[in-house]
């Protein structure tokens, strides 16, 4: 029953935004693995990856951050149709996460321009131009 897991699936996304990209390597990739098999399962909502929101080179984490940030947003709103609110939920999500993990991440672009855009406060735009 995926949402049952709802709950849990908030959790994990928190919890892989919360810690150190080097902390505990063994439980983030169970937990990743719990979340992808959770993301490819439920029925409840759909997630499209869109090249311009969803490109992080070799950062596999930063890829299921950005998706379990999605997630979250669309558990916790309950609204599965907003994109731009869920893409807007899942890049501030990913952000969080990159800055905790600096250090252990390389420079990432993608995620470099949306620090800039969220700076500015122009992120919402930009998400909304890139959907």
């Amino acid at each position: 029953d995926y949402v049952a897991q709802n709950e849990n699936i908030v959790a994990a996304v928190n919890w892989l935004r919360d810690t150190h990209i080097n902390n505990e390597p063994k439980k983030r990739k169970r937990i990743n693995a719990y979340l992808l098999q959770w993301l490819t399962g439920t029925p409840t909502m759909t997630l499209s990856l869109n090249a311009d929101l969803a490109d992080y080179g070799e950062c596999a984490d930063c890829l299921m951050l950005y998706m379990g940030g999605y997630a979250k947003t669309v558990i916790e709103s309950g609204n599965k149709d907003d994109q731009v609110a869920a893409n807007l939920g899942a890049i501030n999500t990913l952000i969080a996460f990159y800055e905790k993990s600096k250090g252990g991440i390389g420079k990432v672009k993608t995620i470099e321009k949306f620090i800039k855009l969220q700076s500015k406060g122009k992120l919402e735009t930009a998400i909304t131009k890139m959907l």
